[in-house]
């Protein structure tokens, strides 16, 4: 069981990149910048281009893709080096983070290099438009932040223990 369980995990890394990117991929090729077309009442898929950061802010400033570059594959790095210890302490729920937040930062960066501007397109009407990278950075920080709070427990994490590779 563990050894399939971390099997899923791992896949979740390029799992997110290539669904990002191609629900980006059909945004940018079936809809205009702006347009939006409901989905349920509280759900629209709209094509909004974000050159700033998360939810918009910084949007259009002066270089600020390449500095949202730079800043991105620092924090890339920094979360690389810190992998194997948070995987440690953190067993398959820092395994599942770690791939949720590495896979959605990649598909950002993906856009920022090839595109210019990350592409958002998922709009609940109540909170700015984001996308699935985003959509992943957050979950994955949120299990983070339950599991070092001492909400999930390790013994709870099925298939890893804890310093398991």
């Amino acid at each position: 069981m563990p050894s399939r369980v971390n099997f899923v995990a791992k896949l979740l890394f390029p799992g997110v990149i290539i669904v990002d990117q191609v629900t980006k991929f059909l945004i940018r090729r079936n809809f205009i910048l702006h347009e939006s077309m409901p989905f349920v009442p509280f759900l629209s898929i709209t094509y909004v281009e974000n050159t700033g950061i998360a939810f918009g802010f910084f949007q259009g400033e002066r270089h600020s893709n390449l500095f949202f570059i730079v800043v991105s594959l620092g924090v890339l790095a920094v979360l690389f080096i810190s992998r194997n210890q948070i995987i440690q302490q953190a067993g398959l729920y820092g395994r599942v983070a770690m791939s949720l937040i590495f896979g959605g930062a990649v598909g950002n960066l993906i856009d920022r290099i090839f595109v210019g501007k990350v592409i958002d397109f998922i709009d609940v009407h109540f909170w700015p438009v984001f996308n699935v990278a985003d959509s992943c950075i957050t979950v994955g920080g949120i299990i983070l932040f339950l599991f070092f709070a001492g909400i999930l427990k390790p013994d709870t994490c099925h298939g890893t223990k804890r310093g398991e590779r």
